[in-house]
């Protein structure tokens, strides 16, 4: 039958988990996971939505430090700050225009101001 050592047992011998930690889990981790989630009263006031958590934070290895990547940073919080219209009217003239005709957009019938908006200048 398969033999299983507990951690301090009396045989003195060492686990395969006191010998080799688990390196992929950075310290401090546990006790962030473990962490009770927020009260009713702390959710509603800081807008709390677990759908806006974010899948892109990387917690360092120093404890309870996290880093948010680089590329995330433009799309995290984007449910809880919505585009203007004129920001979303832009999106769709420039996918109307296609990416090979966006250079003729000074060409286009415009005020200079909405083209230079269109060109994101």
């Amino acid at each position: 039958m398969g033999q299983t050592a507990l951690a301090g047992g009396n045989n003195g011998t060492l686990t395969s988990q006191a010998l080799c930690p688990d390196l992929s889990c950075p310290e401090g981790l546990e006790e962030l996971l473990s962490a009770p989630p927020p009260d009713l009263g702390t959710q509603r006031r800081h807008g709390w939505n677990p759908k806006d958590c974010s899948e892109n934070i990387e917690v360092k290895e120093e404890g309870l430090c996290f880093e948010r990547r680089p590329v995330a940073q433009s799309t995290d919080g984007a449910r809880a700050e919505p585009h203007s219209l004129l920001h979303l009217s832009r999106v769709c003239v420039r996918q109307a225009l296609g990416a090979t005709r966006l250079g003729q957009v000074s060409a286009l019938p415009l005020p200079p101001a909405m083209k230079r908006y269109l060109l994101y200048q």
